[in-house]
């Protein structure tokens, strides 16, 4: 957690958010109450909402009159190609991983390259077309994934990507160092 200057004075933003046990939960949560004197408002980071009803059961008690979360963007990459070499990449970076992209004919091979905070999307795959993508990404998943949106191999799969784990989480550790973010609302 960290503190942050507001117009209305502070807030304390949470990053992460775990415990093992409804207890533990309980006591960090007790822990954030405590600073309401002199801060009034918490917020969870997407990334570090605790689970659902153990959150709403708790801040019920507070006076809290509603909680909610929204996305406030959507993102459609129009040519995956351009936006994989526009966006920043990782210096550390140096992978290679083959991608399906689903499109409205089926899907497409391709082989995204990162290396030395450049990244490029290349028609086709190392490999030949009858082994198995590393990873399959319909339209909306890739935007997802390119604004840094899935956090955890986890989170993807739940979200439906499939693929080799491995290749998976090496293709989430590519855009997982920024929040999402977008400036403009739809």
């Amino acid at each position: 957690m960290a503190t942050e200057r507001t117009p209305g004075g502070r807030q304390l933003v949470v990053h992460d958010f775990w415990a093992a046990e409804a207890r533990d939960a309980d006591a960090m949560l007790a822990f954030l109450g405590r600073h309401h004197g002199r801060i009034p408002t918490v917020l969870f980071e997407r990334t570090g909402l605790p689970p659902g009803p153990l959150l709403q059961q708790r801040l019920t008690g507070a006076g809290i009159q509603a909680a909610r979360s929204w996305h406030p963007w959507m993102l459609r990459v129009l040519d995956p190609a351009r936006a994989i070499e526009l966006r920043g990449w990782p210096e550390h970076l140096d992978d290679e991983i083959v991608l399906d992209l689903a499109t409205p004919d089926g899907t497409s091979r391709h082989t995204l390259s990162i290396a030395g905070g450049r990244a490029q999307l290349t028609p086709g795959g190392a490999r030949s077309s009858v082994d198995a993508a590393d990873v399959t990404l319909t339209a909306g998943q890739f935007a997802v994934w390119y604004a840094g949106g899935y956090r955890s191999p986890a989170a993807a799969a739940l979200a439906g990507l499939h693929g080799d784990s491995t290749a998976l989480t090496r293709l989430l550790a590519a855009t997982v160092d920024r929040e999402p973010w977008l400036a403009d609302y739809f």
